[in-house]
């Protein structure tokens, strides 16, 4: 597969959100072009520039440039969950399958042909971080995360907010549409829907290394407000 020119009707949509990863997304672009060119499938990397206020922007259109796979879209700060959403909603018409990832390298390309190779006996796959211990910040989201889930729709996912999952694309098609535009944390409703719709699912363990470069992009003074924003929000969700 040749990574310098897109396919007109791609396999796989790859959804990045991209905020402050100068020092860092060149590296990851290439993993991923690597990884995926190897797997042979046809595919296109959608990253979205979430207004970085570093380089990022020019060293993704710079990219892009050299790579017809990765396609930059440009668009104001609106957070993590809110242009990931709009990721799921402007592509899930292009391809059979949708994978999000975020650009911080904390997960590897590497562990994708896992994802993929299993990919026809399931509906959802998501991966469970395993390895380095998290931020306390971030523990103490994805076990409040996970707590949500599990009261509102069941059990069925560990790690239910990971940024590393493999979605075939008609099953969530309608979902990602009837998600309101501004959701803080849209990845937890989608895992969600994956239990309480007793979608065909798999989890696979996925190696964790903390952030060396970037920006977090919630800080710990928005915690709990970002709780109780996705209590709420899957809450009122729930029968969507």
């Amino acid at each position: 597969m040749d990574s310098t020119a897109a396919g007109e009707n791609p396999e796989l949509v790859v959804v990045m959100p991209v905020y402050n990863e100068a020092e860092i997304i060149e590296t990851v672009l290439d993993d991923w072009i690597a990884v995926l060119d190897k797997l042979g499938c046809d595919y296109v990397v959608h990253a979205f520039n979430d207004g970085s206020t570093d380089d990022s922007l020019s060293i993704l259109q710079d990219y892009a440039g050299r790579c017809t796979r990765v396609q930059v879209h440009d668009k104001s700060n609106a957070g993590h969950g809110p242009t990931v959403l709009k990721g799921y909603k402007e592509f899930c018409d292009a391809a059979p399958w949708l994978f999000q990832v975020d650009s911080d390298n904390e997960v590897r390309a590497a562990m994708f042909p896992q994802f993929w190779e299993q990919r026809q006996g399931y509906d959802f796959i998501i991966g469970r971080r395993i390895g380095e211990q998290r931020p306390l910040i971030r523990r103490i989201m994805s076990i409040s995360a996970a707590m949500v889930v599990r009261v509102i729709f069941g059990k069925g996912v560990h790690d239910v907010n990971c940024p590393y999952r493999l979605m075939r694309a008609e099953i969530f098609r309608d979902l990602y549409r009837a998600i309101p535009d501004d959701t803080f944390s849209p990845n937890l409703v989608v895992a969600g829907y994956a239990v309480v719709s007793d979608l065909r699912r798999l989890e696979i363990p996925v190696k964790y290394r903390t952030r060396k470069t970037g920006t977090v992009s919630i800080r710990k003074l928005n915690i709990i407000r970002a709780i109780v924003s996705s209590v709420i929000e899957t809450i009122r969700l729930r029968g969507v």
